[in-house]
């Protein structure tokens, strides 16, 4: 049963893996293209609809969290940004990070691990909620901030946005890998004959834990035909829903207050966490509305 199982994962990660290192590949080095400097020109419009005084940490989070939250603590330090400015920006940049994570990481290994009718689904509901996220914290910027204007300059060169998306192509892998494995041998063992929930409890314990394991070992129980499409989606938002929760005090607190100090680190880590969650309950508003009407 081993040696089955084992090749049946690597017939699946055969087709995994290919297309997600390109998939990831070709999105970094879009993203450093100077083409695509004409899409984070838009963000910057769309700064100045929401009153910020730049742009460029908005459209930062395009090419990393961590380089954006490090441009508002710098913009913070010399006093050109609010603390309420730097949590409008990190809620409006929830969206251009999620472009970024669908194009390099989650789309290639949603696409691959779901099949392109689920993937494509996964994807759009990620980025429509984030998206509606995103405007409401413009919203708010627009209701809240006085405005005005900072001049801040921010580049990634092509070769830098390659490695790291080879590095991250690396890390994916490094968790990808034994969760297909896993989930095969416990599908194997018999969880196809066990109760429905067991499997959505693999999904849900997957997903808490990592975003990419729990998408694994979602595309593999829809693979085997243990549960439908529609609930490995549901199951995967849930997740990414408790998901929030460990992030947040694992990296999330821990990054934002040492760039911000106690107390708007916390605030900061407070605010996008709510953020978060309720994009994930717009993500499950969409899909359980359109499971309804049978769109999917």
């Amino acid at each position: 049963m081993i040696q089955a199982t084992l090749e049946e994962g690597a017939a699946i990660l055969q087709t995994i893996l290919p297309r997600m290192f390109i998939g990831m590949v070709l999105a970094g080095a879009l993203f450093s293209m100077p083409e695509f400097r004409k899409v984070t020109a838009l963000f910057e419009r769309l700064a100045r609809v929401a009153n910020l005084k730049s742009g460029v940490p908005v459209a930062a989070f395009f090419a990393d969290r961590y380089a954006a939250l490090s441009i508002l603590a710098e913009m913070r330090r010399r006093g050109a940004v609010s603390d309420r400015e730097v949590m409008v920006c990190a809620v409006m940049g929830m969206f251009p990070m999620g472009i970024r994570s669908s194009l390099l990481v989650m789309g290639p290994l949603a696409l691959s691990s779901l099949g392109a009718k689920y993937g494509l689904a996964y994807i759009l509901l990620d980025l429509t909620s984030k998206l509606l996220v995103s405007l409401t914290g413009a919203l708010a910027g627009r209701m809240y901030l006085e405005g005005g204007q900072v001049e801040v300059e921010f580049r990634m060169p092509v070769r830098e946005s390659v490695i790291q998306s080879v590095r991250q192509f690396l890390r994916v892998a490094a968790v990808l890998i034994p969760s297909v494995f896993a989930v095969l041998l416990v599908v194997d063992a018999g969880m196809d004959r066990l109760p429905l929930n067991t499997a959505q409890l693999a999904i849900l314990s997957a997903g808490a834990g990592s975003t990419i394991a729990g998408i694994g070992v979602a595309g593999s129980l829809v693979a085997k035909g243990v549960v439908s499409g529609e609930t490995a989606l549901l199951h995967l938002i849930v997740a990414q829903m408790l998901h929030r929760v460990v992030e947040g005090l694992r990296s999330s607190m821990p990054v934002n207050v040492s760039m911000f100090g106690a107390s708007l680190g916390s605030r900061l880590t407070a605010v996008t966490f709510i953020a978060g969650e309720v994009a994930c309950l717009v993500s499950l508003g969409i899909l359980l509305i359109s499971t309804s009407l049978s769109v999917l």
